[in-house]
């Protein structure tokens, strides 16, 4: 089912949802790529990590430029 929404400039994706969208990585890889190859940083949302959408969108975007 397909939802259309309008993405606000404070939408959030939960690690788990994170995970699953870079094809089932470890949060360990996550980590590294944090660490190594400037993913953006999380939030700290209660007992929970999230990260920014457009934080994820624009990093992968310049990711796509560099081919």
């Amino acid at each position: 089912m397909n939802v259309n929404h309008n993405v606000g400039e404070n939408d959030l994706v939960r690690e788990d949802s994170l995970l699953i969208r870079y094809g089932g990585i470890s949060r360990r890889t996550l980590g590294r790529w944090m660490a190594t190859k400037g993913f953006p940083r999380p939030v700290k949302v209660g007992n929970s990590v999230s990260w920014y959408l457009r934080e994820i969108e624009e990093y992968e975007e310049a990711h796509r430029k560099r081919g």
